[in-house]
């Protein structure tokens, strides 16, 4: 699991997209991207790259989990479950 701060794209750059990927160690693995709210540039980045799934927090679903190596999560998608674990404990 790796944690990112949130992306924010102005126009859909495939190139940047794959960059961050690998800067992270990334390139290569199969990976699920997860948004806390849909960014059309930044999920239009991340469509054409083999092996990247991108979508966002409330579409996500078991299999597309278990599928992937990694899942890299925007901070947002992350506080979304800090949210839900504490309303879990409550």
């Amino acid at each position: 699991i790796v944690v990112i701060e949130d992306l924010k794209m102005e126009a859909p750059k495939t190139k940047t997209f794959a960059g961050m990927l690998k800067s992270l160690n990334l390139d290569g693995k199969k990976s699920l991207f997860l948004t806390a709210d849909f960014d059309d540039a930044v999920h239009a980045s991340a469509r054409n790259i083999p092996n990247v799934l991108a979508t966002v927090l409330s579409d996500v679903n078991t299999y597309d989990i278990m599928n992937a190596d990694v899942l890299l999560l925007t901070e947002a998608a992350a506080s979304v479950f800090a949210e839900e674990d504490a309303l879990s404990e409550a």
